[in-house]
């Protein structure tokens, strides 16, 4: 694990409300500064399966992982899908 993801863990976990039945391995992974941008994007619903699809038929690996709702300023809630 970076070092850079303790800084992000320290800076914003108090923001980011994670399932505890989630392995701690996938909790890193929102902390991880190598991953940052690269890893997750968001877009709008109606656009979604069009890219899914499109992103699977160029051979590579895309799910929808979540959706925004409608919370407090910087919340995030990580849940299992």
């Amino acid at each position: 694990i970076p070092g850079g993801a303790y800084a992000n863990r320290q800076s914003y976990e108090s923001q980011v409300d994670i399932n505890p039945d989630l392995p701690l391995s996938l909790c890193d992974l929102f902390f991880d500064p190598q991953t940052s941008g690269g890893l997750i994007f968001s877009l709008p619903e109606s656009h979604a399966s069009l890219l899914l699809t499109r992103l699977r038929e160029a051979g590579l690996r895309a799910s929808c992982i979540g959706e925004f709702r409608v919370r407090p300023e910087g919340a995030v809630e990580v849940l299992i899908k």
